[in-house]
């Protein structure tokens, strides 16, 4: 089954506060759990969690959520900056990934790796000899 595609106009990532509470510190901080994505004429509400990974190609960021892609006109460090307090991590230059979704790290070769996400399609995502190290020790303190 093809996922459906969106082109996204503007800014896709631009995060919607809600009140959530700091139960570690006791005090309340507003923290974005959705994000507000324009498709062409409509402006749709996206669960920061239901996003499996974020991918740069050919100068676009391609979000990814369930069955549904949705491509921008942005570049990937935006959205790595605007992710990275709910547990996505560059794995690689072209791809964020949400820690979340992550099943397993299959290494192919001595110097090949790539990160095996939790959902339907399995879908394999690079990953950089760089980070295999950092990307365990963040997977384990998940």
């Amino acid at each position: 089954m093809q996922p459906n595609i969106w082109t996204l106009k503007s800014s896709c990532l631009d995060p919607i506060i809600t009140e959530a509470t700091n139960y570690e510190e006791n005090s309340t901080e507003t923290i974005p759990s959705k994000l507000k994505v324009k498709i062409e004429d409509k402006t749709i509400f996206v669960n920061i969690e239901d996003i499996e990974y974020i991918e740069s190609h050919d100068g676009k960021v391609i979000i990814m959520i369930e069955q549904e892609t949705f491509v921008n006109d942005s570049i990937l460090s935006n959205a790595e900056n605007t992710l990275k307090a709910h547990g996505f991590y560059r794995c690689h230059r072209s791809y964020v990934v949400n820690q979340h979704n992550v099943r397993e790290i299959i290494n192919w070769s001595k110097i090949t790796y790539s990160i095996v996400l939790d959902n339907f399609n399995q879908d394999k995502i690079p990953l950089s000899r760089t980070n295999y190290t950092q990307s365990q020790d963040l997977l384990v303190k998940l």
